[in-house]
């Protein structure tokens, strides 16, 4: 089962993947420490499913700060190393912008998320703090 954690500002979305589909999502503040958000992820998973435990977990993380404070919790909560969505990381998607160390994590998760739902081309539109599009052409490539 993955467990997958998308870092914004002012906000932690927790998922739980199991099989072919996604449990109840948990949505939390930020601001806490390791313990803190150990405690909240392992109620984020009785909640999502009793008797069910992650294998792996992958992070992506707009806020820096935040990022090494959710990775000692994952490793208290469940014992894991987390993934780190970033450069070199393989997503399923090709980067093919000028500039692809500035490309936020959570666009390039959007894209293969997209890309793996629509089975090719798409756009994925995101109404978050901020409004931003991502383009996947049919070669799986981020555009």
């Amino acid at each position: 089962m993955l467990l997958a954690l998308d870092a914004r500002n002012g906000s932690l979305t927790v998922g739980f993947r199991h099989g072919n589909a996604w449990l109840p999502l948990t949505r939390l503040g930020v601001n806490r420490t390791e313990d803190e958000y150990a405690f909240l992820l392992n109620a984020a998973l009785d909640k999502a499913g009793p008797g069910l435990r992650p294998d792996r977990a992958w992070l992506s993380s707009v806020v820096p700060g935040l990022t090494p404070v959710l990775k000692e919790a994952v490793r208290l909560a469940f014992g894991l190393d987390v993934t780190v969505v970033g450069p070199g990381v393989k997503t399923g998607v090709k980067i093919r912008v000028d500039q692809p160390a500035e490309l936020g994590s959570d666009l390039v998760c959007q894209a293969a998320a997209g890309y793996a739902l629509a089975g090719g081309a798409c756009l994925v539109v995101d109404f978050g703090a901020a409004l931003t599009m991502a383009a996947v052409n049919g070669k799986g490539e981020f555009m």
